[in-house]
């Protein structure tokens, strides 16, 4: 039983410092892309704070949308206000989550994107 636990033990940290290692090298590569690729990688890197901490999770959304905005990136506008209104709703303010997801929602289908139309549904 004692082995069987500490090899979890030992697994899962493995794990973990594996998602760290993959966040650091997206941060660092934050530095070098430009626009879309740029944009991506925020939203990438919002996801991954999903669970961890929706405030910087929110900054980096917040920071992929006015990229996309500028840029006229449709996809990574809807995509960075699904990452908002998920990271709304973990805490707590569902309103605004709702209206966001929503807008995503919107720019999805005027875009014609099945996809994240579909995973703006499955989060409200």
């Amino acid at each position: 039983m004692r082995k069987t636990l500490l090899f979890l033990i030992l697994l899962l940290s493995v794990f973990a410092f594996a998602q760290d290692q993959q966040l650091d090298s997206m941060i660092v590569a934050l530095k070098k892309q430009k626009s879309i690729e740029k944009c991506r990688t925020l939203n990438s890197i919002s996801d991954f704070y999903f669970h961890k901490d929706p405030v910087i999770g929110l900054k980096y959304a917040d920071e992929a949308f006015v990229l996309a905005s500028k840029i006229g990136y449709e996809k990574g506008k809807a995509d960075a206000l699904l990452q908002k209104g998920r990271h709304l709703m973990i805490k707590g303010d569902y309103e605004k989550s709702l209206a966001t997801l929503d807008q995503s929602r919107k720019i999805s289908l005027a875009s014609k994107d099945a996809c994240s139309v579909g995973m703006a549904y499955m989060e409200t």
